[in-house]
């Protein structure tokens, strides 16, 4: 053997990444060779891999193998070769890339000198929102890291456990390719840069955005229940995510913040609230905020739901460990990723839109086979990866199956899937799905279908309703191959036909009901308009402030007019529609809608907007925040297709606007244009007809420009588009519009 033979170390690197490129072929590899054991042993489970006894032996069917694995070249041989090497760096490389697109390096980082002694030092770094903790000695230098998870698990502050010691010495600059390297053998979070032993940079893996929480939604008497049954509640710092709570709540219940050593104080506080996860586990009277802010916004969430006569099921997820007899091999050769990703957007992470033979996914909803055109009622479906069904097709999730059922029995009842992915599992999945809940748009009797994670365990708020738990479903049929992955297992269509049927017989009373009864077509949020307003209030009042400082002076005692337009695409119309507001005001604000559920998102629109203004000098365009036209105020706005033939109710998204905005900014009328085709939009044109004179609002209906007779509308260009109709569509654009609907064109 060569001195400079390399052993290659198949275990750093990324398992999905070598079944992914890997998983569609056969490998014949010989038991002799010194890299071929090691890759055998490793992806064994994964890969359909044929190993021989002897470096000589004939392996039936060796044939029709994909890929020889093998030391060096050879020879004569009938199926493809591959060297080790080659094979080992193209899987490197993938994995580094995959890897260097989640690292940052940042220039601080939590640093506690004893954890074990001074324990709440080291939760009030946690609280500061590291997930990571580097422990040094009195001299500043590096001696070990602590991260959440060994805290938790290990329930580190009040035993000397095994902490981890991986970290990077350079005197030079350290390379991505480097900071990634030592990243792949470390469990933790965040990496040490050291230089003499003193810490000067930390490689830190890239979180998702993170989804604050809206303390304003929670219900008075929720919360007086929560203060009543922990009248003495401590604080482990005000940092991150525990000072929105410190502040809204320190005046109505005495908090404190705690200032010395946490474990003195257990006994003498009936809770003690972190900002880190999994606190619970270290004492029964220690708790995260997020499972606070969890079990209080559920609570909210639920009590909303029985007022307006809502059915709300939890399923809780099945977890690898309840699983019995995984067929892992198997598992694996059935998987495949349909679902690209999620995104995140208005304050939760939801499906990326996206659209393929396998896979359709419209405004973060992924496509429901078979769902009625015409219904009375949805069954809400929310949760994580098993929920929106990432390794199947858009026919075998369980919603679409869940349909089928359904419409062998009743016709008047759609199933809509939001679940998603990549959001991460327990509490942060589940916070993530009672946000899009309450973006819903209900209707009285519609089925909420809440797939979770096992957080919602009752620490804040006494439970009454049942869980029903998938693993039992599953269990049942313990041989059927059902799964696709370990860990937090995925169903392929026949286990998704087990959950489906499940839930079937548990909501089919509530199925029943809705078919005996009939309703009137008119939608919702769970949150009516005095409670929504009254919660919006802070909002408004941030939203005024920052538009206020952006409206020069010479705008005062002019007659102003404002236009709420979103633009997806800005198109002649919308032009034709500033042309003429102008020949009735002084001064015109455009308020651009700023929610990202369109095909151009919101940056492009309001530049589009910006693009064409720039030839007025009294015309101001604006973004229309949370406050105007948005999912929160208007949320029927973006799902008009689904509840066209729907009665709506848009007075909080007007009362606002008459109410707080237009006096604020010195709004006298308001302009739109006439709407002679879709329902969603003409409805709320009557409604501002009819509601803002009464804010001593006028508004003024123009009439819609028309080319050859015909409407000019941004869903006509969207189609053109489609088309890639580039010469209609110039027709129907401005030309500082061109450059963004070709860049959609080409991309």
């Amino acid at each position: 053997m060569e001195d400079n033979y390399m052993i290659l170390d198949w275990s750093i690197l990324d398992k999905e990444i070598v079944y992914e490129q890997l998983y569609k072929y056969n490998f014949y590899i010989s038991s002799h060779s010194l890299n071929g054991v090691p890759f055998f042993e490793r992806y064994k489970e994964i890969l359909n891999i044929s190993l021989t006894e002897t470096e000589n032996q004939i392996v039936e069917g060796k044939e029709v193998c994909d890929i020889e694995v093998i030391e060096d070249a050879r020879e004569g041989i009938n199926f493809q070769k591959c060297i080790f090497e080659s094979l080992y760096n193209d899987l490197l490389s993938k994995t580094l890339k995959r890897k260097e697109s989640k690292i940052s390096i940042r220039e601080n980082w939590g640093e506690v000198k004893d954890p074990i002694t001074d324990a709440f030092m080291l939760w009030r770094e946690f609280d500061k929102g590291y997930e990571t903790v580097h422990v040094v000695n009195e001299d500043g230098e590096y001696i070990h890291s602590i991260t959440k998870k060994e805290i938790v698990s290990k329930k580190l502050v009040l035993q000397n456990m095994e902490v981890n010691r991986v970290f990077v010495e350079s005197n030079e600059d350290s390379t991505m390719k480097n900071l990634a390297n030592a990243y792949l053998n470390a469990p933790m979070t965040d990496i040490p840069i050291t230089k003499n032993g003193r810490i000067n940079a930390v490689a830190s893996c890239k979180v998702n955005a993170e989804i604050n929480f809206r303390w304003k939604y929670i219900d008075q008497a929720v919360l007086d229940n929560f203060f009543a049954r922990f009248p003495r509640i401590a604080l482990s710092s005000s940092c991150g995510k525990l000072i929105d709570f410190y502040e809204m709540y320190k005046n109505h219940i005495d908090i404190e913040v705690l200032t010395e050593n946490l474990l003195k104080h257990v006994d003498n506080y009936d809770v003690i609230i972190t900002g880190c996860e999994g606190s619970e586990e270290i004492s029964s009277n220690i708790v995260s905020i997020s499972q606070v802010y969890l079990d209080l916004l559920s609570e909210t969430i639920r009590r909303k739901f029985e007022k307006r006569n809502i059915s709300y099921f939890y399923f809780q997820r099945p977890f690898d460990n309840e699983i019995e007899n995984i067929n892992r091999r198997w598992a694996y050769h059935d998987g495949r990723m349909t679902v690209p990703g999620s995104v995140y957007k208005n304050g939760y992470y939801q499906a990326k839109d996206y659209s393929s033979e396998e896979c359709n996914i419209i405004d973060g909803k992924r496509l429901t086979v078979a769902a009625p055109i015409e219904f009375s009622n949805s069954i809400w479906c929310f949760g994580p990866c098993i929920t929106v069904g990432i390794n199947v097709n858009d026919g075998e999730t369980m919603e679409s199956q869940l349909q089928a059922i359904i419409n062998n029995e009743f016709n008047n009842v759609r199933v809509v899937n939001w679940g998603q992915h990549g959001t991460g599992s327990g509490r942060r999945s589940d916070i993530n799905s009672y946000h899009k809940m309450l973006d819903a748009v209900y209707q009285e009797g519609d089925i909420v279908i809440h797939i979770g994670e096992n957080s919602w365990n009752g620490l804040c708020v006494q439970r009454k309703e049942q869980r029903y738990a998938l693993a039992n479903v599953l269990n049942k049929k313990p041989h059927l191959k059902c799964f696709v992955a370990g860990v937090a297992p995925h169903l392929n269509k026949e286990g998704y036909n087990l959950i489906a049927n499940y839930i079937f017989d548990v909501i089919q009373e509530k199925l029943k009901e809705i078919a005996t009864k009939v309703t009137e077509n008119r939608h919702f949020r769970i949150f009516d308009i005095n409670d929504l307003s009254q919660k919006m209030s802070g909002e408004v009042s941030d939203y005024l402030a920052t538009i206020k400082k952006q409206i020069p002076r010479k705008c005062e005692n002019k007659i102003i007019g404002s236009i709420v337009m979103n633009c997806n695409p800005f198109t002649n119309g919308h032009a034709y529609l500033i042309e003429e507001s102008l020949k009735h005001v002084e001064v015109l604000y455009i308020f651009v809608v700023e929610e990202d559920k369109s095909i151009f998102p919101f940056s492009e629109r309001i530049q589009m907007v910006r693009n064409f203004c720039r030839q007025y000098d009294n015309v101001y365009v604006f973004p229309s925040g949370k406050c105007i036209g948005s999912s929160i105020t208007f949320g029927e706005y973006f799902d008009k297709k689904a509840l066209q033939d729907a009665i709506i109710n848009p007075a909080l998204d007007i009362m606002l606007f008459g109410k707080y905005i237009a006096p604020a900014l010195n709004i006298s009328i308001r302009f739109v244009g006439d709407e002679p085709i879709d329902n969603i939009t003409r409805q709320y044109n009557v409604m501002l007809k009819e509601k803002l004179p009464t804010y001593d609002v006028e508004l003024n209906i123009i009439s819609r420009k028309k080319i050859d007779g015909k409407i000019v509308s941004a869903s006509t260009v969207r189609k053109l588009i489609k088309q890639q109709n580039i010469e209609e569509i110039r027709k129907q654009v401005p030309n500082s519009s061109m450059p963004y609907i070709l860049n959609k064109i080409n991309n």
